[in-house]
């Protein structure tokens, strides 16, 4: 994976910029950054790539201790098996953490046809006792505004499900946060961009790297 990562930052060019997170893991491997039972990272494993996000692109990064950590569940069982059929991996039982964000926010839902979907004044769902706690699974498309933060700051992530538990750190910085997820929604991104206003874009490919 490293070596892909390498070969992937090797063809980026212009004012795209590649965060390669292969080194920053390395850096704390001794950390519970990834799931046992689960082929996701874990919300301490995002938090990471979203540290590294935030200061490459000259933000100051929230300190994880600034975050109210949460157990959300302490026997998940996500789903390797379903991938490896490997019955030890029955054995395997998780923990999931949550870091609360510090700032009031909303978080608006809508389904494929961009249609409201659900209401949340979290976009991490605490009821949920699975990893889709963070920002309520995969919806097709969703918006969060932070009254707080800066009106005219606004990114859009273009993700798969890793990207889940590394939106909520956006709420720290950014006034409104769109989310897509191509899997379950065609959208004209450019009309999007720019009826929006968006200032940066996120596309969050694997749980091993972003880039904005």
């Amino acid at each position: 994976q490293g070596e892909i990562l390498d070969k992937m930052e090797e063809q980026i060019y212009g004012d795209v910029n590649f965060v390669n997170l292969k080194s920053t893991f390395e850096q704390h491997r001794g950390e519970y950054l990834y799931f046992k039972s689960d082929y996701h990272w874990t919300q301490r494993g995002a938090y990471y790539a979203y540290e590294a996000f935030a200061r490459s692109v000259g933000l100051t990064p929230r300190k994880l201790s600034d975050f109210e950590e949460r157990i959300i569940s302490d026997s998940f069982v996500g789903r390797t098996n379903d991938y490896a059929h490997d019955e030890r991996i029955l054995t395997f039982v998780d923990t999931i953490y949550a870091y609360m964000p510090t700032k009031q926010h909303t978080m608006t839902t809508y389904n494929s046809n961009l249609e409201v979907a659900r209401v949340f004044q979290n976009c991490i769902y605490a009821s949920k006792k699975t990893y889709s706690c963070f920002i309520s699974g995969d919806a097709p498309y969703l918006e969060i505004n932070v009254p707080e933060n800066d009106q005219d700051k606004t990114i859009l992530v273009i993700k798969e499900s890793s990207g889940n538990a590394f939106v909520p750190f956006l709420t720290e910085h950014y006034g409104n946060i769109i989310v897509i997820d191509p899997r379950h929604i065609n959208i004209d991104l450019r009309k999007l961009v720019a009826e929006k206003g968006v200032d940066d874009i996120i596309f969050h490919a694997t749980a091993s790297t972003c880039s904005r």
